[in-house]
């Protein structure tokens, strides 16, 4: 991935790994309201997706047992966030559940740490 650069009036967009999971039986309620999301997209009201839905397979013991996925949004707008989480809110999906992690380069980080590990003091 590149560094972020996008911008939106004059903000640097920020990329954000997003983890859903939920029961497989919620997944017609989605898949319904699949229009609605689609259209907000087209509108440019929700974040750009950068990676598509993706299943996670595996044990993660920190995620129930229900069906998880993952993707990678970038977004300066704060609102296309809170739109996002809104439709799904919406749906009324009671085992959905989003969490939602911001993420930079390695490269950004670790000049940053560089900067900063100087100056901190043990």
């Amino acid at each position: 991935m590149t560094a972020n650069t996008k911008t939106n009036g004059g903000h640097e967009a920020m990329k954000f790994l997003v983890i859903d999971e939920g029961d497989p039986d919620e997944l017609d309620v989605m898949m319904k309201n699949r229009p609605i999301h689609a259209e907000a997209r087209k509108k440019g009201e929700l974040p750009t997706l950068l990676f598509p839905d993706h299943t996670l397979h595996g044990d993660l013991p920190q995620l129930t047992q229900r069906m998880r996925a993952m993707k990678i949004y970038e977004t300066s707008d704060p609102q296309q966030l809170v739109n996002v989480s809104a439709i799904y809110t919406a749906m009324g999906l009671a085992s959905f559940k989003r969490h939602v992690i911001p993420i930079t380069d390695a490269g950004i980080f670790w000049s940053a740490y560089d900067k900063y590990v100087k100056q901190v003091k043990k």
